[in-house]
């Protein structure tokens, strides 16, 4: 992408909680400077939390859905050729929404957001 120097634009100043401060002539800042604002915040254990949940439902699917496939009839090598397409699937929903978010921009995915927002109660 263009930086904001090339559009005659000024970058914003760094913020003084980037863990980005060091030059040449200092030191590399240690893992613990880092990790520390990192582990201190409560947007980031919420998302690691929902990351192990979601990761949770996918394997579940995962586990289950031979079972399930055997039970409606298939034979078990059919169930498990089927069930082996799950993370096929996953990986192309996770290029199509990460192509769908970078061409629809920021204003557009508030709209999209805002839409999907009543049906998650549903």
């Amino acid at each position: 992408r263009d930086s904001p120097l090339s559009k005659g634009i000024q970058p914003p100043p760094r913020p003084p909680s980037s863990v980005c401060l060091y030059d040449d002539q200092q030191a590399k800042p240690s893992m613990r400077t880092i990790l520390g604002p990192l582990c201190s915040s409560f947007s980031f254990w919420m998302l690691c939390m929902l990351s192990f949940l979601v990761a949770s439902i996918r394997e579940l699917f995962n586990v289950y859905s031979v079972p399930y496939l055997e039970s409606l009839g298939k034979e078990p090598d059919k169930a498990a050729s089927m069930s082996s397409l799950f993370p096929g699937f996953g990986v192309v929903g996770v290029v199509v929404i990460g192509v769908t978010v970078d061409w629809l921009g920021g204003r557009e995915l508030w709209r999209l957001r805002s839409c999907a927002i009543p049906m998650w109660g549903a």
